[in-house]
């Protein structure tokens, strides 16, 4: 490319009009611009990877309810008898028998029947007993009572205990009263029973 000398202006022009001819076109002094300047590579976005998933948590383990052993004596004062009581918990729950003198509202004894099992209580003196019972799950020891209970019951009708003494051929022989006792719903009229208070139950006045 040239321009004449005698005109200086217009070469100028022309000089600028190939400039940028030149600059649009990507070529300045013999020299080209690298693609990747004119094109410049896009800078990728970063995406973080997800995040693992957590375990559920487990659920918290329950405790099972609090027992005793079927038959435990529970409290009991010191006394000494022929008589026997058997007593039948026919039940879906554990409960607790007590043995109160009719005389002096004292409970001489107190046993623990699993549910559906049966438990003895031998040696009862003679004498005129209410049997009063509770039901329910989760047996308290230090309170002494189930922290779900279920109801408290007395028997309509006294247990009397008496030892009697027979004679057969000359010969004497003791027959001591046996009584057995059913928890579980009876036909009406037989064996009927109360409702009563927690506290008529401990005997708290």
């Amino acid at each position: 490319m040239s321009c004449l000398p005698h005109n200086s202006k217009g070469c100028d022009r022309t000089y600028q009009v190939a400039i940028m001819t030149l600059l649009l076109s990507g070529v300045y002094l013999g020299c080209s611009i690298p693609e990747s300047d004119r094109y410049p590579t896009p800078v990728p976005i970063y995406s973080p990877p997800p995040l693992p998933e957590l375990p559920s948590p487990s659920p918290t383990p329950t405790s099972p309810p609090r027992s005793l052993e079927n038959g435990t004596v529970i409290d009991s004062l010191i006394y000494e008898g022929k008589g026997h009581m058997t007593v039948e918990n026919d039940t879906a729950r554990d409960a607790v028998v007590k043995l109160r003198d009719d005389q002096t509202q004292t409970t001489i004894a107190s046993i623990y029947v699993k549910a559906h099992h049966q438990a003895e209580l031998p040696k009862v003196p003679d004498g005129v007993f209410h049997l009063l019972f509770t039901s329910g799950l989760d047996w308290d020891s230090e309170l002494q009572k189930f922290t779900q209970p279920d109801r408290y019951r007395k028997f309509v009708n006294p247990a009397r205990f008496m030892t009697k003494v027979n004679e057969q051929n000359g010969y004497q022989y003791e027959q001591p009263s046996h009584w057995t006792i059913y928890l579980q719903p009876s036909p009406a009229g037989k064996d009927p029973v109360d409702s009563i208070s927690e506290k008529e139950f401990r005997n708290e006045q």
